[in-house]
């Protein structure tokens, strides 16, 4: 109990230091994909000598309504460390991976810090439909906090039934947008329209683990920090060891998916051969 009351008084004690102006803001942000990558990314960054994190990866605040319009962002100033608690001349991030997804965020963004650095991890998008599936599926299951997003739906039924009402599902369904997500040149259009693009790096998820150090010097040079040898980690690993049942879903995503990925490809002028 005495615990308890100690945790809320001293947040109590941070929003009102925060609310006088005594705070930190991110210098730039990882904006996704969901499943490719980013819990990996983040906590490798944080472990940079001229890098701090956020208090916790996903914050979720442009992807908020609840939060928009705003004039005041204290409330996010409150998930960053205070000035103090960050090293002279060190950049400052968060990493939630919706960012990317939700169609008004880029905006919200562009609005909060024109020059912000823009960081989007992008994965095959049949690979990332099928992993989120098994989280949402297998992860979420029993899980005590998330309990509420388990999507009780077979990988072959919720295929089905997104292509089925692929125009008509709406971004806040009840139900995880498993095809949508991966359609990535849509979403990141949105960023390329409103920030320059000397301020967005795109990442290919399998790069952070097979060129890992080459990956790493290339953020590094992005965001103008020294390049430092970074601890390779592989986060949320699968929880379907068996996917071979799934070839046909499979075979269907790609095909829906061709399209979509040569229209990326000449967006951002790189091929991945998805």
């Amino acid at each position: 109990m005495l615990t308890r009351i100690l945790f809320i008084l001293k947040q109590k004690a941070r929003k009102i230091i925060v609310q006088l102006g005594y705070f930190s803001k991110p210098n730039f942000l990882v904006v996704g994909a969901q499943k490719s990558g980013t819990s990996a990314l983040f906590n490798i960054l944080k472990q940079h000598s001229k890098i701090s994190g956020a208090i916790r990866k996903e914050i979720h605040f442009f992807d908020n309504d609840k939060n928009f319009p705003c004039t005041d962002f204290s409330t996010y100033h409150l998930y960053f460390p205070f000035s103090y608690e960050v090293p002279k001349g060190n950049l400052i991030f968060e990493a939630t991976p919706s960012y990317l997804f939700k169609p008004k965020v880029a905006l919200r963004i562009f609005e909060y810090n024109q020059d912000m650095k823009i960081i989007i991890c992008l994965r095959n998008p049949v690979e990332r439909a099928l992993s989120a599936w098994t989280m949402f599926h297998y992860g979420f299951r029993n899980h005590k906090k998330y309990s509420h997003l388990y999507d009780e739906r077979s990988f072959p039924v919720a295929i089905e039934e997104e292509l089925k009402d692929l125009n008509n599902c709406p971004f806040n369904s009840p139900k995880p947008p498993y095809l949508q997500t991966g359609i990535y040149h849509t979403q990141i259009k949105k960023y390329f329209e409103l920030f320059p693009r000397k301020n967005i790096l795109i990442l290919e998820h399998s790069d952070l683990n097979n060129k890992h150090d080459q990956t790493i010097k290339e953020i590094c040079d992005f965001l103008n920090v020294p390049d430092e040898k970074l601890p390779q980690l592989r986060l949320n690993t699968s929880l379907k060891d068996n996917k071979k049942e799934y070839d046909e879903q499979v075979e269907i995503l790609r095909k829906f998916y061709k399209p979509h990925n040569e229209l990326l490809y000449k967006l951002i002028g790189k091929n991945y051969n998805w």
